[in-house]
């Protein structure tokens, strides 16, 4: 009965993991003057926290930000790609 606690706390620990790596990615760029888009470092980290702890009510609330992020993600492709092949016509 205690499986899915298991398996949400693995997954929010790589998101917190994931977003410990963005944040430290961020301090590190500012602290060199570099410009940084906002990854999803803060999300991650709360994210993560929701399903360390267990709580099923975050499931389908951090499953509609990650499908939102990862067409954004798969849009963005299309559009370097489609980009890139238009400069050498």
């Amino acid at each position: 009965m205690d499986n899915y606690r298991t398996i949400l706390q693995r997954a929010g620990a790589g998101l917190i993991g994931v977003g410990v790596v963005d944040m430290s990615y961020m301090t590190y760029r500012l602290s060199q003057g570099q410009g940084y888009s906002l990854g999803f470092n803060s999300l991650a980290l709360v994210a993560g926290m929701f399903l360390l702890g267990g709580s099923l009510r975050a499931v389908p609330i951090i499953t509609g930000f990650a499908a939102f992020r990862l067409s954004i993600f798969i849009s963005t492709l299309f559009i370097l790609m489609t980009r890139k092949s238009n400069q050498y016509k």
